[in-house]
């Protein structure tokens, strides 16, 4: 149990952020752009909709390796960055929802529930490290 808790720390959090963006990044560019038939999502939004995780991956992955502090702003930054993203990802379904197939629904709806457990993760993390410093107090 102690291994599980030291795991969920800011920096590990960052970590699995900056990788799930950037696997976000690669499937769209990997998989909705080649097979644009197959789910349904025009290959030039997909190519658009990609830089936004990309960039996530970047900030994640700097805030790993440069940021040793647990600093609230940080988290919350990418909270808010990656439910922006959902917002936006789920305008676009809409958009195009009579083009994007079941394979392409399924993709962008499974892609959205593990990003929402994410910042749901990423929640808990910030409420643990509020009431850490109300204990210092």
């Amino acid at each position: 149990m102690d291994k599980i808790r030291k795991f969920f720390v800011p920096q590990h959090l960052f970590l699995i952020d900056g990788i799930g963006a950037f696997v976000s990044a690669l499937f769209l560019w990997l998989l909705i752009v080649p097979f644009e038939s197959f789910f349904g999502f025009p290959a030039d939004v997909a190519k658009t909709l990609s830089v936004i995780p990309f960039v996530y991956a970047i900030y994640s992955l700097s805030c790993y390796f440069f940021e040793k502090w647990q600093r609230i702003p940080f988290i919350q930054v990418i909270m808010a960055a990656n439910i922006l993203y959902c917002i936006l990802s789920l305008v676009l379904v809409v958009v195009w929802f009579d083009q994007i197939t079941l394979f392409g629904l399924w993709y962008f709806l499974s892609e959205k529930v593990i990003i929402l457990a994410l910042v749901m993760w990423e929640w808990k993390i910030v409420q643990q490290i509020h009431k850490k410093r109300r204990n210092l107090r």
